[in-house]
């Protein structure tokens, strides 16, 4: 059956490159966790950031992802257990409207408890003439009752396909709608097909590996993956992923977790990777727990500083995955180590939560902890990915700089027997001078991130050149706010 569907699939081979996202909505009856599982993968433009909303004002309280400024979510779960994430299709054209598939989400985590009430909400906005819409989308969503639903939908219309009526209980969308009858986005979708029914078959369908291979998988137009390095040693390549499920224009993802029957709603997690899958490990976030809202948004706003880095112009925007792994460092594998770790202490204090033997103010402290340190990792990969870019450029013995990176001031100590004068020059990678610091006390020194206009100056790499009469040292170092 899996072969003949992939196959099936790939002779629909019919595309046009578009930014856009994958879904995919899974039955709990094949999860590890015996939970409904949901997810996605957001695509946009590469300089796209994403904003965390955490809505208490409606009926239900709910936390989503939305783009700064707007009253519209694109992926979420409410208090009662009740998770949607949409793709947009193509393929189901309507007529220009206020309206979209954003408000729609948003309204519904708002508003509804359950995938019957979702569905009574569809029946009114489809046949109301007050509002002026633009709905063309498939949504994936779950409730607390353990229903598994995919909708596809437009202004006049919605179609409802369920896990139970398929012989593999999981619905997968891109691009394109079955009722629409287009093939937009088929690539990722016949990738994502693979994925999960390997996952299924080997009975390992479950957050983690969601996070791992599906959100982060790359794969070429015949939907054949990547060999990806994993170890020092591996062969890297610079690889096309216009094709691919995670990709330069994925700005976030979301694995979203439910509950086993009977389970408290507020137990439903999502995991949250707020920026490129690449450059950003997943958190989780509860419906009930404010979460900090400033810390996970940072997340996103250093995402395209990273994906500069391992798609960048001069290699044609192609995934350079030469840093990808040294001798210390393997990012997939840090990415692995710390998600699954990260789950597993999760699950130990959702058993607590529930049994109501912690409170609220400890799972609180729990999330913004893993999100101050999902920020502190993201640094440290901006600083693993950075190449050096003059091979002169080495730590140097009388020269310190810290914290390396950092994100407020930097400290420039130099260490010399000498009492000549010193000046500090600072210049960014395409050797612009952007700062210069002409006294210190002691040769101590300090820098604010700002350039000699103090304006403040992009997250990157700089070099700290440190001169006097009688020397001359060089030191890198990673600004990220």
């Amino acid at each position: 059956m899996k072969r003949t569907l992939i196959l099936i699939l790939i002779l629909m081979l019919i595309t046009i490159d578009v930014i856009a996202c994958t879904i995919g909505v899974a039955s709990h009856t094949i999860t590890t966790s015996d939970k409904p599982i949901l997810w996605k993968s957001r695509d946009k433009t590469p300089t796209t950031i994403n904003s965390i909303r955490y809505v208490d004002n409606m009926t239900y309280n709910f936390v989503g992802i939305s783009t700064p400024g707007e009253n519209r979510v694109w992926m979420g779960v409410n208090e009662m257990g009740f998770a949607l994430a949409n793709s947009l299709s193509y393929d189901l054209t309507v007529d220009v409207g206020d309206y979209n598939n954003g408000n729609l989400i948003y309204n519904a985590l708002g508003l509804v408890s359950n995938l019957n009430e979702f569905e009574n909400f569809l029946d009114y906005m489809t046949s109301t003439t007050s509002i002026s819409l633009e709905l063309r989308g498939n949504f994936v969503a779950f409730d607390a009752e353990g229903n598994t639903k995919l909708y596809e939908i437009n202004n006049n219309n919605y179609w409802v396909f369920e896990t139970d009526d398929t012989e593999n209980p999981y619905l997968l969308r891109t691009n394109h709608s079955v009722i629409g009858g287009s093939f937009e986005g088929i690539e990722r979708l016949n990738r994502s097909a693979q994925i999960i029914q390997d996952l299924v078959e080997d009975n390992e369908l479950s957050v983690n590996n969601l996070l791992l291979k599906q959100v982060r998988d790359i794969s070429d137009r015949d939907s054949q993956p990547y060999a990806l390095p994993l170890q020092y040693g591996d062969p890297t390549s610079l690889f096309n992923t216009e094709y691919s499920i995670c990709r330069r224009n994925t700005v976030s993802a979301v694995v979203i977790e439910g509950v086993q029957p009977g389970q408290d709603p507020k137990l439903t997690t999502m995991w949250l990777i707020m920026g490129n899958p690449f450059v950003t490990q997943a958190i989780p976030i509860f419906p009930t727990i404010i979460p900090n809202v400033t810390t996970i948004n940072n997340l996103s706003e250093n995402s395209p500083e990273l994906v500069n880095i391992i798609w960048n112009r001069d290699n044609n925007y192609l995934l350079d995955t030469s840093n990808f792994v040294n001798a210390s460092f393997s990012l997939l594998q840090e990415f692995e180590n710390k998600e699954v770790g990260l789950y597993q202490s999760l699950e130990d204090l959702k058993t607590q939560w529930g049994n109501q033997e912690i409170n609220d103010s400890t799972i609180t402290s729990f999330i913004n902890q893993n999100a101050t340190s999902a920020l502190n990792f993201s640094t440290e990969i901006f600083y693993n990915l950075t190449p050096n870019e003059d091979n002169e450029v080495v730590p140097a013995q009388s020269l310190q700089v810290y914290p390396n990176p950092f994100q407020t001031v930097l400290t420039i100590k130099t260490k010399t027997a000498s009492k000549a004068k010193g000046q500090v020059s600072i210049y960014n990678l395409k050797g612009q001078l952007v700062k210069t610091i002409s006294s210190a006390l002691d040769n101590n020194y300090s820098w604010n991130g700002k350039d000699n206009k103090n304006d403040n100056l992009p997250n990157g790499v700089y070099l700290i050149k440190y001169e006097s009469a009688v020397e001359s040292v060089v030191q890198k170092v990673v600004l990220l706010k």
